[in-house]
């Protein structure tokens, strides 16, 4: 295929491939960049994350000798990596990428990373009602000033501007810390401009059922594959559930199956609930972004298949129109 008609315009291109867990997206990527002849920016936030490999569904080491993968595993577990990171690490690789001719691939599910990558704004997710009842209810189970605690322990420096009593904002600044993983503090004082990009959004879209399915069915292969050991080793090197690292889906959950605050069957099933909710957040974030065009996979459909529908999109959409 030629790119020559791609990068001929001031806005370069980018393929952005987006979904909720459990949606197939890693392989598909894999498969499509192999038939693009380019490179997989992985826009995970979890992924980033040296030695945290198991319970954050990396691609295998096979997977990345088949494409290249940047972004993953270039930050140090005991530091917080936040939207502007990605932003300043993605940049000089989509650069490269086009001095070369090649077609940034972005895959992931994190959609705060692709928002500050792309649009340049401060990345606040949109409202989770769901998110916030839970947190409400927490409030009243625990007891009056339970979450204004838990704001002190996670975002001091947002603690400190809101009032002990203002469970408005105390509930907004805990639902971005808890979607993001990033303190709304922390996020407040950044912004960029919006980058001069030409992006082709590709979703990737199963039924919510078989979403479920999927992502639980992962779950068990992590736990086969040893991501209870991968935890105490973790936890051995000094990590706990405070560590920023740890904010990955199932950390905590195994934490306090290794302490003895649970069985590993209870763990197993808060980490599949925990997954459901986020494929929820997911999805409530992606599909309020109009510019995404939806694949829609069935169970029986083959990863070759979705990434060659994505690979006419990139047809059409970039190399058949004049910037």
């Amino acid at each position: 295929m030629s790119l020559k008609n791609v990068f001929s315009g001031d806005k370069k291109p980018l393929l952005a491939l987006v979904g909720p867990t459990g949606a197939g997206k890693t392989t598909v990527g894999i498969v499509l960049a192999k038939r693009l002849g380019t490179e997989i920016i992985s826009v995970d936030s979890r992924q980033v994350y040296r030695g945290f490999d198991i319970g954050t569904a990396k691609p295998v080491p096979e997977e990345r000798k088949e494409v290249v993968h940047h972004l993953i595993d270039i930050a140090s577990p005991w530091e917080r990596f936040s939207a502007a990171d990605f932003v300043r690490a993605a940049t000089p690789v989509i650069e490269r990428l086009h001095s070369q001719g090649k077609l940034p691939v972005l895959v992931g599910g994190t959609g705060l990373y692709f928002r500050a990558l792309i649009d340049g704004i401060f990345p606040a997710p949109p409202a989770d009602l769901n998110l916030r009842r839970q947190m409400l209810s927490e409030e009243a189970e625990k007891g009056a000033g339970w979450l204004f605690s838990q704001l002190r322990e996670k975002d001091p420096a947002a603690a400190a501007r809101i009032h002990p009593n203002d469970l408005v904002r105390i509930v907004r600044a805990l639902e971005i810390y808890r979607t993001t993983g990033s303190p709304i503090s922390k996020l407040q004082n950044w912004s960029s401009a919006p980058q001069n990009f030409r992006v082709l959004w590709a979703g990737i879209e199963r039924p919510r059922k078989e979403l479920y399915t999927r992502a639980e069915q992962r779950i068990d292969r992590m736990i086969s594959a040893g991501f209870p050991g991968e935890v105490k080793k973790l936890m051995s090197q000094g990590f706990s559930k405070k560590s920023p690292a740890m904010l990955g889906l199932g950390y905590s959950r195994m934490v306090d199956f290794i302490d003895g605050k649970c069985t590993m069957e209870e763990a197993v099933r808060k980490f599949k609930q925990d997954t459901r909710h986020y494929i929820k957040r997911q999805m409530t974030w992606f599909k309020n972004d109009a510019r995404i065009e939806w694949i829609e996979v069935t169970s029986a459909e083959e990863p070759s298949e979705t990434a060659e529908k994505i690979f006419g999109m990139v047809e059409r959409e970039l190399l058949c129109r004049t910037s």
